[in-house]
């Protein structure tokens, strides 16, 4: 059961290979690149009023991945 993210800019795939290569064998722990690309949702005056509560990225995550250049996140463990 995967406990723990690792998420790798993936424009390093030094980095990311570095990362599984430590955490080979830990099933506990998965790697991943960043597959965001970008904003979806796309600002323009002409659609109706933002309906979203707050924004649901994670500005750590978004932040360590730039200037980590990785980010970890620690997932609910399930029984």
């Amino acid at each position: 059961m995967v406990e723990r993210l690792v998420i790798v800019n993936a424009s390093d795939w030094k980095l990311y290979d570095d990362i599984r290569w430590h955490w080979f064998g830990d099933a506990t722990v998965k790697v991943i690149t960043d597959r965001r690309r970008k904003e979806r949702r796309q600002r323009s005056d002409s659609h109706g009023p933002e309906r979203r509560r707050s924004e649901r990225r994670r500005h750590s995550i978004t932040a360590a991945l730039g200037t980590e250049r990785w980010a970890e996140v620690m997932l609910p463990v399930t029984t």
